[in-house]
Order: structure tokens, then C-alpha cells, then sequence
């Protein structure tokens, strides 16, 4: 008999113990830090549903802080956090328990890097499906002072991104000139949006 009562006190200390945890972990705030190999600030970040439509956006310089309950709401309903930047690879965050109970967590953005001395070529449809994303996402949302902010001092890099994107990579093999040429125009087009109102 009491061998039993002391069972059900370590399971009851467990389970209050799980509690307090769990309890913490939605008092505090949930921080994502971006980073990349380069200094890029004014990130655009999504919350995006299953059905692939934006809940809510916010733009961030490096550090983005998010109350742990609407986290918790989101992760449930398997939304993710996409993270948009001219310079940056498109990245999608999905929302896990372990990102709760971090309350930091340190992300490593990939970037482009094509204005390295010797960039490695891209598959030119990977880079125009980046410059539709920005079309499409990151231009309506972002104001223009904060577009070319996030471009400031890393133009080289931006304007490389046509030159880096290659026609003989990926699928991009299967594209004719004429469709090789209308896409590196149209992502021209896109580089000067950033630029203009």
C-alpha cells in the first residue's frame, strides 16, 4: 500500500513538473535570430496555413519575437514561417514543439552569394521562381525605403543574380533562348521594382 501511494506521488511530481514546464514555455516569448553569411537586415516573414494564404507578415530587421501562445495556435495548425529577402534563399520554418520550449532560436539563412569572385551557376528557373516570390510577396508588402534598405551596399550582389542564373543548369536545359531571354528581362524588371514606388 505504500509502495503504491509513492508511485502515484512521483507521477503526480512528474506531471506537475511537465506543467510548470509547459507553463514557462508559454509565459515567454519565442525569438527567432536570422542569420546569414552576409550583414542583411529587413526580412519579410509570413505566417502562412496549409492552404499556401498569408495569415499575417512582418518585416525584421534580424530578430523576430512572437508571443508563445499564438506559436502554440499556429504549430497546431501546421502554418510555417517564410522567410522572403532579395538576397536570401527563400527558407520555410515549420513550427515545432522544440521551438516552443527553446524560446531562442538561432536561424542560419542561406544567401545567394553570387557576387563571390567565383559564383557557382544556378538553375535559371530556381532564380526566377525567387524574383516571382519577390513579385509577388515581397514588393506589395514592403515599403520602398525598406526594399532599397535591404538591398543597400549589396547592389553587385543583386545585379549578379541574373548573371549567375544559367540557361544550362537543372531544368532550365529544357528552356529555348527565346524563353531563357523573356525570363532574365523579367527579373531585370523585378530588380528595378525593388528600386521604385
Amino acid at each position: 500500500m505504500l509502495s503504491f501511494i509513492k508511485k502515484q506521488c512521483r507521477v503526480g511530481l512528474v506531471l506537475a513538473t511537465l506543467l510548470v514546464v509547459i507553463g514557462f514555455a508559454l509565459l515567454r516569448p519565442v525569438t527567432f535570430k536570422l542569420t546569414s553569411s552576409q550583414d542583411y537586415q529587413r526580412y519579410l516573414v509570413q505566417v502562412v496555413d496549409k492552404g499556401g494564404n498569408t495569415i499575417e507578415s512582418y518585416v525584421v530587421d534580424s530578430i523576430l519575437e512572437l508571443k508563445s501562445h499564438r506559436v502554440l495556435r499556429w504549430m497546431i495548425e501546421g502554418t510555417t514561417l517564410n522567410v522572403v529577402h532579395p538576397l536570401v534563399r527563400a527558407q520555410a520554418i515549420v513550427l515545432t514543439p522544440s521551438i516552443l520550449l527553446k524560446g531562442i532560436n538561432n536561424l542560419n539563412i542561406s544567401c545567394w552569394c553570387a557576387d563571390k569572385t567565383y559564383p557557382v551557376q544556378q538553375d535559371l528557373l530556381v532564380i526566377y521562381a525567387h524574383f516571382a516570390t519577390l513579385k509577388t510577396d515581397y514588393i506589395p508588402i514592403v515599403d520602398v525605403a525598406i526594399r532599397t534598405k535591404s538591398v543597400e551596399g549589396h547592389s553587385k550582389a543583386l545585379y549578379m543574380m541574373t548573371a549567375i542564373a544559367s540557361a544550362r543548369e537543372g531544368k532550365a536545359r529544357r528552356l529555348s533562348k527565346v524563353e531563357a531571354r523573356k525570363m532574365r528581362a523579367e527579373i531585370g524588371e523585378i530588380i528595378a521594382q525593388l528600386h521604385i514606388n
